[in-house]
């Protein structure tokens, strides 16, 4: 069973090869991808494992295979993208033959990745895929999403993921972080990307010089991701730094990486309607009101 059951996963990573779409991800090798993404969320789940995952922005399927080879098939994972035919293969590839991972194509638009595709396939719409998983998973993670998406959209998918997490759940997702010191690396060349930033304020920069379509990078400051991450309803837990900032590091990962998990809700009974119609500033925010009574109503009195 063993050897099948390896087989198998190497008959997976043969396909996505020669699919042609591993390049539209990145290209690389994509065992080599899979098996370090799944490392690095192996070292951040606080010593629980998972049993029902997100992989959201599943691309060809690589981090989702490494996670199947790492944790068994005891594990249930879903895969979303916006890309039809990276959902058809990661369908006839690994669905086909590792039952405990499904996949879903959601109707959304990102400039950058319109061009890659014409098959046509069933797409969810998002929020109603996204409100049929409300507290269904105790994982999710996102490499190379965010480095993809302006701070609003950013901001929809954190708020988003809070309601989707369980209660002692986590999210784990990569970015560009804007620092200090990356910023400085960036000035002095080391970085990886010809970036060029336009103040030392950014809280998001959009665009590479080598690179037409502005998504196609994006980094964030450190204190918008921190920022947006409290008001979503998330506690940063652990940060780590990667490697395309160009110092010399023992990050096995190429962007950093953002781990997080739910802000504590309030053990108390709270009329969550009322508490939205008699403060029509936090309604305004869409956060949740019971996060923001727990947050921060509580201590400033707020009525309920």
């Amino acid at each position: 069973m063993v050897i099948e059951f390896q087989e198998s996963i190497e008959a997976a990573f043969k396909a996505i090869v020669s699919s042609g779409m591993n390049e539209w991800v990145g290209g690389g090798d994509p065992r080599v991808v899979a098996r370090i993404n799944s490392q690095i969320i192996m070292t951040n789940l606080g010593g629980k494992l998972p049993s029902r995952v997100l992989d959201f922005g599943c691309g060809v399927g690589r981090v989702a295979l490494g996670m199947i080879e790492r944790f068994g098939q005891d594990l249930h994972i879903d895969g979303t993208d916006i890309v039809p035919e990276m959902i058809v293969l990661c369908e006839n590839e690994i669905n086909a033959r590792f039952k405990n991972a499904s996949f879903f194509c959601l109707a959304s638009d990102n400039t950058l990745y319109e061009k890659y595709g014409t098959e046509s396939a069933p797409r969810h719409a998002e929020d109603q895929f996204f409100a049929s998983k409300e507290a269904n998973y105790d994982l999710i993670y996102a490499f190379s999403v965010f480095t993809h998406l302006e701070k609003s959209q950013i901001e929809r998918y954190l708020r988003i993921f809070r309601r989707m997490i369980a209660p002692s759940g986590r999210i784990i997702f990569s970015c560009f972080l804007l620092e200090a010191q990356s910023r400085k690396m960036i000035r002095d060349r080391f970085a990886a990307y010809p970036v060029q930033l336009n103040s030392e304020s950014d809280d998001i920069h959009l665009g590479r010089k080598d690179q037409e379509n502005p998504l196609a990078f994006v980094a964030a400051s450190l204190d918008t991701i921190q920022e947006l991450l409290t008001s979503t309803g998330w506690v940063t837990a652990a940060i780590t730094f990667g490697s395309w900032r160009g110092e010399l590091s023992d990050s096995s990962s190429f962007q950093d990486i953002v781990v997080a998990t739910p802000a504590e809700l309030p053990p108390v009974a709270l009329n969550e309607q009322r508490y939205l119609e008699l403060h029509s500033d936090v309604a305004a925010t869409g956060v949740a009101a019971r996060w923001h009574y727990a947050r921060y109503g509580r201590n400033e009195g707020r009525k309920t």
